[in-house]
């Protein structure tokens, strides 16, 4: 859990840094920006944040040392490889990409993506 920890404040400090360096950028570039425009520049960078972090929590491995049961009939599954997929989520304009592992049910065939 602390390597996630580590490997997440890396990713955070980079993503950060380059959407200030972003933000710093287009405040050169429009000395003369309005409240509003600066407002909505910052909207803009906030949901690029939003939306990477989304991305690394919801992608992340959860602890799942037991496999899940089939919802049809509790067989413990398999894992078979990852999915990926767009949502849409409150508070962004662009689809957030999941990517979760996916498993099967070596009984019944029933597959399942998310886990839970």
């Amino acid at each position: 859990m602390v390597e996630e920890t580590e490997s997440l404040g890396a990713g955070w400090a980079a993503v950060s840094q380059a959407v200030e360096q972003e933000v710093a950028g287009w405040r050169r570039a429009h000395p003369r920006a309005t409240l509003t425009e600066i407002e909505q520049e910052v909207e803009t960078a906030t949901r690029r944040l939003t939306r990477w972090l989304v991305e690394e929590l919801a992608g992340e491995e959860t602890a799942l040392e037991e496999r899940p049961s089939c919802p049809r009939c509790r067989t413990p599954m398999e894992r078979r490889g990852r999915k990926a997929r767009l949502v849409l989520v409150a508070h962004q304009h662009q689809p957030v990409r999941l990517e979760r592992p996916c498993f099967v049910c070596p009984a019944c065939g029933a597959g399942l993506s998310p886990p839970g």
